[in-house]
């Protein structure tokens, strides 16, 4: 018997918050002169005035149907097994779209149908509409979402593709030195981590190669209190029936009130409320297996967001938990049908650099989650490594010692010597 919860991080708060922003600095100044100076939207406060906002920065219906679709399609190749879980598709999303911008022909094409957009005037528009939409920075709950992008030093970018990361995706762009300093390089690449997760990830971040020229980073930090925190006095120890069968003790919280429930075949939602938000818990049933039901994209879909709706006064016994997961994202890319952008020699990313020959080596995440009596807070980043190809290796052939020559006509040995000395 497998009595596992289903925690769907980050991607149910995005979908749930209602957010706004505050100013931040500009995009730092690169070799190819971008000047473009941004600052976060600042939504309202008033009601009326939120709603006005909500309404003009909401994203289309086909855009929410294809982030919905990415988001389930990816987690459902890392989540569907047996160990803890924490995965931010909204992260791994917003990189990618910043990659896609750059990318040319085939290469183009395959990252359009993983976005499930058609088209990069369309990929911009609905991502800057979505972070300005998702985007909180307040006292009661922070929301907050960062890109950017990290340049070797020289190497050139085009303006167009800097200027739409600033613009669109609010990136702060900056130069390293990954061939030289790939240890300095990491270190403010971390730092830089560690400061948009509020010190929760980053630390002991590495670059993965001196050949990467260009390395797109995506941040998410969330922090909500639940509607009505959990009395730690109802804190206790209780019994957790691992997924491989095995027994454990942890402490669970308490509280018996009326909650939002959804219901299907096999499973249970209870919706529990933040003060700017919600966390969804889907339990299975006694004798269903968590791991295998996860593996289907549409029944995820339906525990998550369908089944019979109903409210009921529930006793819940809540596990305080802590999750951190790191994940290498290009095979679940890759089974999206994204193979160009990984293969050296075929990969076109023009809208980067013209006459470069890049191709992207890494794409890595990490996400960690903390719940507990006071409620939740969660963070990741993805890290997305673009690499020019190396130049050829050429074999040194020297004549600078005694060696044989001959002068061959028509297979015929016509001449034949040595060179053994310079007179």
């Amino acid at each position: 018997m497998k009595n596992r919860l289903l925690i769907a991080v980050l991607c149910i708060f995005m979908a749930a918050a209602t957010l706004c922003a505050c100013a931040i600095p500009g995009a730092e100044k690169t070799d190819a002169e971008i000047k473009t100076v941004f600052a976060y939207p600042k939504a309202p406060v008033e009601e009326e005035a939120l709603a006005a906002w909500r309404e003009e920065n909401a994203i289309s219906p086909e855009f929410e149907e294809a982030l919905k679709d990415f988001s389930l399609s990816t987690a459902s190749q890392l989540i569907a097994n047996d160990e803890n879980n924490c995965y931010s598709p909204l992260s791994l999303f917003m990189a990618l779209s910043i990659l896609t911008d750059g990318a040319k022909a085939e290469t183009a094409e395959e990252l359009f149908s993983a976005l499930g957009v058609a088209d990069a005037e369309t990929l911009r528009e609905q991502n800057a509409r979505l972070f300005r939409l998702l985007y909180r920075d307040s006292e009661e709950m922070k929301m907050l979402l960062a890109n950017s992008l990290w340049i070797q030093n020289g190497f050139p970018v085009e303006e167009d593709f800097l200027r739409h990361a600033a613009e669109n995706y609010y990136a702060s762009i900056g130069n390293v030195d990954f061939e030289r300093d790939i240890e300095g390089a990491s270190k403010e690449i971390g730092a830089w981590i560690n400061e948009n997760t509020k010190g929760l990830l980053g630390d002991g971040y590495k670059v993965s190669d001196p050949s990467v020229v260009l390395s797109i980073i995506n941040a998410v930090y969330f922090k909500d209190a639940w509607e009505e925190e959990f009395d730690t006095k109802d804190t206790k120890p209780r019994t957790f029936h691992n997924a491989d069968g095995t027994e454990a003790t942890t402490d669970f919280m308490y509280k018996c009130e009326y909650f939002d429930y959804g219901v299907g075949e096999g499973w249970r939602r209870l919706v529990l409320p933040m003060k700017n938000s919600q966390m969804l818990f889907v339990l299975p049933g006694k004798d269903e297996d968590l791991s295998e039901m996860l593996k289907d994209p549409a029944l995820m879909q339906e525990m998550l967001f369908g089944g019979e709706e109903d409210r009921r006064e529930t006793k819940l016994y809540l596990p305080k938990f802590k999750i951190k997961s790191s994940y290498n994202l290009i095979p679940t890319l890759q089974q999206l049908g994204v193979k160009h952008a990984f293969t050296e020699g075929v990969a076109d990313l023009g809208g980067i650099s013209k006459g470069r020959r890049l191709f992207v080596g890494t794409v890595k995440q990490e996400a960690l989650i903390i719940v507990d009596e006071k409620g939740a807070e969660a963070a990741a980043y993805t890290a997305m490594e673009v690499i020019e190809e190396s130049v050829p290796q050429y074999f040194t052939f020297c004549l600078d010692r005694p060696f044989l020559y001959a002068v061959i006509v028509e297979d015929q040995l016509i001449f034949v010597g040595t060179h053994s000395e310079v007179e």
